[in-house]
């Protein structure tokens, strides 16, 4: 899965629609609001990478040169890191 894909955008979305869709997920899936804790990640780590300009070309880059993850790989992979940090 992609970080356009956790935010629910297509690749060519300008800042501002990436900031709106950030905020909207963000408030929806707060763990202190009874979200899930994992998807709060993976939108915070997709606006991490997707708000700077200079990381979101290099990871535009990226992205074309690998395949996608699949969703089932990419929650086993929160997962691990989830039980890592407790």
């Amino acid at each position: 899965m992609t970080h356009y894909q956790t935010l629910g955008l297509p690749s060519d979305s300008k800042p501002e629609a990436i900031r709106s869709a950030y905020r909207s997920l963000v408030g929806k899936h707060h763990p202190d609001k009874g979200g899930d804790p994992l998807i709060f990640k993976a939108v915070q780590e997709a606006y991490t990478v997707l708000s700077d300009a200079g990381t979101r070309r290099a990871y535009d880059v990226a992205i074309k040169k690998k395949p996608v993850e699949s969703l089932p790989a990419t929650a086993a992979l929160f997962v691990a890191e989830y039980f890592a940090d407790c």
